[in-house]
């Protein structure tokens, strides 16, 4: 089936006068904002540089070999960059205000890229989603205890300060997985005068908010421009609270591997959809809230951050790192407390029935219905 690579080699030639700026177009400016842009792509938005040039330049750069975006980002990004930079459609777009910044001590990570559409359709700002880093799967653990983290402020003051110096009609914010989550929340609690051009909200399988967020008035009101896009087995994009309603895409890819935003299926100029979550996604879901509901926030507080010094102590900073280190692990572990392996196997355990069910249920279903046939 075909996917957004495929997209850029039958729909690159079309102008987005001719064919408005959708949900595909926002994936892919979304998944090149994973891309190093840094001395190329200017860090304030009254200058910017053609996306054809900028990705010239980063593959000169780096002598047309980039090196691996870590061990969650796929390399297909740089064939999406390559693709848009001899397309008709994208290759004029202007980027701009790229904004990378890593705080151990907020432990925060948080890029953003704005992109100046072409013929005048607006501009699109995109959030990107975690990266390799610790530091970066710290902040996403850290949702589940707290209301607001740090990459979710910088989002509205960059949705802010990109809309007051570019002064567009047309507002586009969006993001992959983490990137999703950062652009509803900028976008959504941004100041009115720039929230009242924001025209959509693209969330591809991101995570949800605290109950706190996610009951927000401003939240609720803005659902109608939220897209939620989400694969048929999302775990990420189940994760916490999202009152908006899903559109669920076919995904080429199995279980937790759909979260892979090159394995959604497209044709023409939007993907293919399905009815509903998969029932594994959905017994995942109801899991993880069930643990997340039995620990209170000084309980999460002490988990995640008891978790994060044991990945510490095997001296990596990112997951490729980690993957390199392996051997290291089993030595952490034994300065792990005891409540920590305790809640964590807790977890695993209750993940392992979940899964555990879910395979009994498929099984007895298809002999139901092989016995009715």
């Amino acid at each position: 089936m075909s996917n957004i690579l495929d997209y850029l080699k039958w729909r690159g030639d079309i102008s987005f006068l001719s064919s408005s700026f959708n949900a595909v177009d926002a994936l892919l400016f979304s998944v090149i904002s994973h891309i190093d842009f840094g001395g190329i792509v200017p860090s304030t938005p009254d200058k910017s540089i053609s996306l054809a040039d900028a990705a010239d330049v980063f593959f000169k750069k780096n002598h047309g070999t980039p090196e691996p975006l870590g061990a969650i980002v796929p390399d297909a990004v740089f064939d999406a960059l390559e693709l848009m930079m001899k397309s008709e459609r994208f290759k004029s777009a202007e980027l701009t205000f790229y904004a990378d910044r890593f705080n151990s001590e907020k432990e925060q990570q948080f890029s953003a890229i704005t992109v100046i559409l072409p013929e005048k359709q607006g501009v699109y700002i995109a959030f990107r989603g975690t990266d390799d880093t610790l530091i970066g799967w710290k902040e996403d653990f850290n949702m589940s205890f707290m209301k607001i983290v740090p990459s979710q402020i910088e989002a509205v003051r960059y949705v802010e300060k990109a809309a007051e110096a570019l002064n567009p009609e047309k507002i586009y914010v969006g993001g992959h997985s983490k990137g999703g989550n950062l652009a509803a929340f900028g976008g959504v609690f941004c100041n009115k005068s720039v929230a009242g051009r924001i025209e959509k909200i693209f969330c591809s399988d991101s995570p949800g908010f605290s109950k706190e967020v996610a009951s927000a008035e401003k939240f609720i009101n803005s659902g109608g421009k939220i897209i939620r896009l989400l694969p048929e087995m999302s775990i990420v994009g189940m994760l916490l609270e999202n009152p908006t309603t899903e559109l669920v895409v076919k995904s080429t890819a199995k279980g937790v591997f759909q979260h892979d935003p090159f394995s959604w299926e497209v044709l023409g100029n939007d993907f293919v959809y399905t009815e509903k979550i998969s029932e594994g996604s959905i017994v995942i879901k109801n899991t993880i809230d069930k643990w997340l509901a039995g620990c209170s926030a000084e309980q999460l507080s002490g988990i995640v951050n008891s978790l994060y010094v044991f990945l510490s102590l095997t001296e990596s900073s990112t997951l490729t790192e980690l993957n390199n280190n392996r051997s290291k692990l089993l030595k952490s572990m034994k300065n792990m407390s005891a409540e920590t392996k305790r809640s964590i196997l807790q977890l695993v355990k209750l993940m392992t029935n979940a899964e555990g069910n879910r395979l009994k249920n498929d099984i007895k279903k298809k002999f139901t219905k092989g016995g009715a046939e």
